[in-house]
């Protein structure tokens, strides 16, 4: 492998929160729909165009005054003269209207909210004719939080819609799927709920997907405080409406059922900056890869910056079709497994934390030896074990970790890598990069 970014790769950044991927045929081009009315475009999920910037409804509404589209909005009118941002917006087509899926609620952290539609013969609006579909009235425990709608086909084309917040848990209800009530609910109600009836430390932005190369559906949350821990889990299920298991097995209703984790706060050694409170996913299939779009803060040492931005990365695979984060940001490099004789080396490698905590992980260096076996600081600590096809099985310690060796470039290390994404048997992360020696 001998790949070089291009500059704009290395330095584009954008700014959507809550990031729903959608990719328009009539414009060949992706874009991400955020909270606050943020919107940035792409041709090839590399780099990115900042197409609405955050609380600039005119672009999508021909008006600064949104609340005159949203006309039901005025029944949660709340703090401050009302609500003032839509949030994690979802954008699906058909036939030649693009409809919007989006959120109100009267208050950051409140139930009263309700999920709502609007549409547009233009991707990028104006969107008008506002249609609702779900009010919730801020009974926790009782009801769910109509908020962060985001739509899916399942495998026989039926239409669904996955949606909730925090303790009441997350929902999913089908909608139909042509005509003239396409993407309205088939049966008043809520739906059924799926996963995280209260037992997390908070819960938001639910994405599901399926894929076909491994017949499953899986469902994609984030747990945690938005601005300091947010980290994203997964389950999955034989059903589009479940029940969804983690790897152990654990339904996701229940209290034992946590998900597998995808990353926490981490930082590689010689970074610059650490990535914080990865968070509110979507996922996309091109070319026959699958990538997440997500947003992430800084982390230096103990600090936190507020500032966030739009990732890419791949959604890894590994022998039991389990997906995992691809350590490193997309920069357009193909997908490549790496081979058995690549494997040894020194990594620079991170072991995630497996609570949802605000701690950021911190690299470490390991040495993989050609013989198989694995050490830190000249001591043995683990094996490892090339299976095929760039499947990978490590034991570090007492943990068993099964997971995939790819070819990518990374960015802090200005040079093209191995880099390992791997889960272990308790559900917990660890990501690892070295340089390829030329």
């Amino acid at each position: 492998m001998d790949f070089v970014p291009t500059q704009e790769a290395l330095t584009n950044n954008v700014v959507v929160h809550d990031p729903s991927i959608f990719y328009d045929e009539v414009t060949d081009k992706y874009y991400a729909f955020g909270s606050h009315f943020a919107v940035a475009s792409s041709n090839d999920l590399i780099t990115w165009k900042q197409e609405v910037n955050e609380y600039q409804p005119e672009k999508l509404y021909g008006t600064k005054d949104f609340r005159s589209i949203l006309v039901k909005s005025d029944e949660f009118n709340g703090r401050d003269g009302g609500i003032n941002s839509t949030w994690a917006p979802d954008v699906i087509k058909y036939n030649d209207k693009y409809y919007m899926y989006y959120a109100l609620t009267t208050a950051f952290g409140k139930g009263q909210s309700c999920i709502g539609r609007v549409s547009s013969d233009n991707i990028l609006g104006p969107y008008s004719n506002e249609e609702m579909l779900i009010y919730s009235h801020d009974l926790w425990w009782e009801e769910p939080n109509a908020i962060d709608p985001e739509l899916f086909y399942d495998k026989n084309g039926k239409l669904w819609m996955v949606y909730g917040s925090y303790f009441a848990g997350i929902y999913v209800i089908e909608l139909y799927n042509s005509g003239e009530k396409f993407g309205l609910p088939i049966e008043n109600g809520f739906g059924k709920k799926i996963c995280w009836d209260g037992y997390s430390s908070g819960v938001e932005g639910p994405f599901i997907f399926y894929s076909e190369e491994t017949d499953y559906f899986y469902l994609m949350v984030s747990e945690g405080n938005l601005a300091s821990n947010y980290n994203m889990r997964i389950a999955r299920s034989k059903n589009p409406d479940g029940p969804y298991l983690d790897q152990n097995g654990c339904d996701m209703i229940t209290p034992n059922g946590k998900g597998n984790k995808l990353s926490g706060n981490y930082r590689f050694d010689d970074e610059a900056y650490g990535h914080v409170a990865l968070g509110h996913n979507s996922v996309i299939k091109k070319d026959g890869e699958y990538f997440c779009v997500y947003h992430e803060r800084y982390g230096y040492d103990k600090y936190i910056y507020q500032d966030y931005s739009l990732k890419v990365r791949k959604l890894l695979f590994n022998a039991d079709g389990w997906p995992m984060l691809a350590p490193n940001d997309y920069l357009g490099e193909e997908y490549v497994v790496a081979e058995n004789g690549q494997i040894s080396g020194e990594y620079d490698l991170v072991v995630h934390y497996k609570e949802t905590i605000d701690d950021m992980a911190e690299s470490e260096k390991y040495v993989f030896s050609q013989t198989g076996a694995i050490l830190k600081d000249g001591i043995k600590v683990g094996n490892y074990r090339y299976k095929k096809e760039g499947y990978i099985r490590l034991k570090i310690y007492d943990a068993v970790y099964e997971g995939v060796a790819i070819q990518n470039y990374v960015k802090y290390m200005s040079a093209n890598t191995i880099s390992l994404s791997c889960i272990s048997t308790e559900g917990v992360p660890l990501f690892a990069n070295k340089i390829i020696a030329l």
